[in-house]
């Protein structure tokens, strides 16, 4: 990202797309406001990006990390999500974001 944005309250950082977890309706509701180290050690039974946060899944998903890497995809494990973890999150959204909505552009004669 170009430019530095000033830093956001504790709160309004949670709240950033980095903070972002995807989780079915049922299992959301079950973590609850639960501690971030308490919700990770489930993490790893859920959807892959999801599991990312967690290191096992760099143990036990060799395809998956090849294809991070192949990818250019900023993947790694947060054993804790502070501002500096979301932040790195925020990031490989973006990047997957690039990546998916990349179009060529037209060539110039």
């Amino acid at each position: 990202m170009e430019g530095t944005a000033p830093p956001l309250p504790q709160n309004e950082q949670r709240n950033r797309i980095g903070g972002l977890v995807l989780l079915p309706r049922g299992t959301n509701q079950s973590y609850s406001d639960a501690p971030y180290a308490k919700k990770l050690q489930h993490y790893v039974k859920e959807n892959l990006l999801v599991k990312s946060l967690h290191e096992l899944t760099y143990q036990n998903n060799p395809n998956f990390v090849k294809m991070a890497q192949e990818l250019g995809l900023p993947f790694q494990a947060h054993p804790e999500f502070k501002k500096a973890d979301i932040e790195a999150r925020q990031q490989l959204y973006q990047v997957i974001c690039e990546r998916i909505w990349a179009f060529d552009k037209p060539e110039e004669n």
